[in-house]
């Protein structure tokens, strides 16, 4: 998923017009995410057979935690795009809220 994100930003720096107003870099860019997300979905997934199979532990919890958090910062992404709204600071917001729950909890 880090390589989907750096391709992603790869592809809005070296692009002469803005991803948004150039149709088929947009459309690239959202199945990019929808790969990201799938990857997420798919880690989630696999994270939730683990702790089915050899119990819930701290470590697996926290992974559930950053995977959730990739899937809503590709959520967050696609959603600026199709919109030109910026939506990177309630990513970290929410990013930084639930961790401290977290970690609390």
């Amino acid at each position: 998923m880090a390589v989907n994100f750096a391709l992603l930003w790869l592809v809005a720096r070296l692009s002469r017009t803005t991803v948004r107003e150039d149709k088929p870099a947009l459309v690239l860019s959202l199945l990019l995410l929808a790969e990201s997300m799938l990857l997420a979905v798919v880690a989630f997934s696999k994270l939730m057979l683990y702790i089915s199979c050899f119990g819930f532990t701290p470590l697996r919890f926290q992974s559930s935690w950053l995977v959730c958090v990739l899937f809503f910062g590709c959520v967050c992404a696609g959603y600026s795009l199709v919109t030109w709204k910026k939506s990177f600071r309630i990513w970290v917001m929410a990013a930084a809220i639930s961790l401290t729950a977290l970690y609390l909890f």
